[in-house]
């Protein structure tokens, strides 16, 4: 997922599970919580991420972890953030991807 430095980021899954799995978002293997930056929210199975404005440092691996007591799934997607140097001198970096869809799927042991 590429985005231009300034803007906003939107990461998102959908988690299935019975009972409903615990979501945990990270970053570089290190737990996000919800701050002045970064929402994290849970309306039913869809889970976001979203960083309100890219900086350069927030270039780095994603990774959503969900858990109920039958098991654990997660799936990752890397962000790359385009500098504004770069994207002022490429008319490419004006198309950039603003979410992506990260599946996560629980199977329930009976």
């Amino acid at each position: 997922m590429k985005v231009s430095e300034g803007s906003k980021a939107v990461l998102q899954c959908e988690v299935a599970g019975s009972p409903q799995p615990h979501v945990t978002w990270f970053v570089d293997g290190v737990q996000l919580h919800s701050s002045a930056d970064i929402s994290i929210s849970q309306h039913g199975a869809l889970c976001c991420l979203v960083i309100s404005e890219v900086l350069c440092e927030d270039g780095a691996l994603y990774t959503v972890t969900a858990v109920n007591q039958y098991g654990t799934d997660s799936t990752t997607a890397y962000l790359t953030v385009i500098s504004q140097l770069l994207a002022l001198a490429s008319s490419s970096a004006a198309a950039v991807c603003l979410s992506v869809s990260l599946s996560v799927c629980l199977s329930v042991c009976v």
